[in-house]
């Protein structure tokens, strides 16, 4: 089975077991095994699939696409994403949070682009652009 708690407008898990939704609104669990979701009111976070995820104290908009045993908590306030993975807290909210990243280095620009914070290649090596200087 899984629980929406008391006075949770809107708030939505679509499958799963044992997937739980306690205080605030409009949270979404997807599917998955022992998703767990306790925040504030009207917070907007998502757990997609997976098992044992959590997301509590606080944070809102704030979302865990996949993986097992990730955990949104206090220390992230807004925005913070783990895209996949297991076994993964968030450090800081409005950052990507993932255990290996795979890049083509042929889809990478091999030019800087002149846009601050975009990645690009020169040769075989990342750079990170800074137009600012």
């Amino acid at each position: 089975y899984n629980c929406i708690g008391d006075n949770n407008g809107n708030n939505i898990i679509l499958g799963g077991v044992y997937n739980t939704s306690l205080s605030g609104g409009m949270n979404f669990i997807g599917t998955g095994y022992k998703n767990y979701i306790h925040c504030g009111q009207n917070r907007c976070n998502t757990i997609l699939h997976g098992q044992y995820n959590v997301i509590r104290d606080q944070n809102c908009f704030t979302t865990i696409l996949g993986g097992q045993c990730n955990v949104i908590d206090k220390r992230c306030v807004h925005g913070a994403v783990i895209a996949a993975g297991d076994n993964i807290t968030a450090v800081s909210g409005n950052m990507l949070h993932i255990n290996q990243l795979f890049m083509t280095l042929t889809c990478v620009p091999s030019s800087d682009p002149g846009v601050d914070g975009v990645i690009y290649r020169s040769g075989n090596t990342l750079m990170i652009s800074n137009s600012a200087g």
